[in-house]
């Protein structure tokens, strides 16, 4: 399967989607309650904006990678583990 049709993937993928289209407030809604309460949505843009910084271009790109179901110090509450890259020309 495609990793992009598993649920952690298609829940990544629009997450990184939101990011890079700058709709932060959609990403921000994509969180975890508790994560929602602890990071706010300003502090989600500059987190993301600072991470993107060194290109000379904004980001183009959203690839899900790879996904697991299952790893060594997957917790309860745990869903999902995805490795989303999100790249630019630069």
């Amino acid at each position: 399967m495609n990793p992009e049709e598993t649920t952690q993937g298609t829940v990544a993928l629009g997450f990184a989607r939101a990011l890079v289209a700058g709709e932060y407030h959609i990403a921000h809604e994509m969180l975890s309650a508790s994560l929602r309460a602890e990071l706010s949505q300003s502090q989600l843009t500059e987190e993301y904006e600072d991470m993107i910084a060194y290109g000379d271009v904004p980001p183009n790109f959203v690839n899900v990678i790879t996904v697991m179901g299952d790893w060594a110090i997957k917790e309860a509450e745990d869903i999902g583990w995805v490795y989303t890259a999100i790249a630019g020309d630069s």
